[in-house]
């Protein structure tokens, strides 16, 4: 499968339906999911991974896989969607990594990367994202790619906090 976009360890692409079992792995696992309104089952992780796959298509970019550069064994999904939020649409820097890649740094690595695709290659003028008050590793990792906490909202009948991180080379 075609990549474009790399780092030291990590290689993005986009999602296929062979990923499914992979998918489902993050989806079904109710430590992972502990954020997210509720755990999928396999049902779940295919609609899940359609939703992508129809977001690709029609927005130019969703959650891409991630894997490590070494082995290319997937690690996660981190990438850029579209998402309504307060009647406007913005661009969220959206990250998943499978549990046993968490705490080595690969989300940091990760989404600075699509922090630089967005603003340099796509021109994004703004990117945020959507993290639960109780997510205070996701809040983190939101904090390490440059983006700071802008205000609660409900979002999908949860509340929110939007980090936010303005492009500077767009101003």
């Amino acid at each position: 499968m075609c990549h474009f976009l790399t780092t030291t360890r990590l290689i993005f692409r986009e999602m296929a339906l062979s990923d499914l079992d992979f998918i489902a792995e993050m989806v079904c696992d109710p430590v992972v999911m502990q954020f997210y309104p509720k755990v999928l089952d396999r049902s779940g992780a295919q609609d899940w991974l359609n939703r992508m796959l129809e977001r690709q298509a029609r927005d130019g970019h969703s959650l891409w896989i991630v894997t490590n550069k070494a082995t290319g064994e997937p690690m996660g999904q981190v990438g850029l969607l579209k998402q309504e939020v307060d009647g406007t649409t913005e661009t969220e820097i959206g990250y998943m990594l499978a549990r046993r890649h968490w705490q080595q740094g690969y989300a940091r690595e990760a989404t600075a990367a699509v922090r630089d695709y967005a603003f340099h290659t796509l021109g994004i003028r703004r990117a945020i994202s959507l993290i639960r008050p109780t997510n205070i590793p996701s809040q983190r990792v939101a904090l390490a790619y440059g983006a700071k906490p802008e205000r609660l909202i409900v979002w999908r009948d949860l509340e929110h906090l939007v980090f936010s991180l303005a492009n500077s080379e767009c101003r």
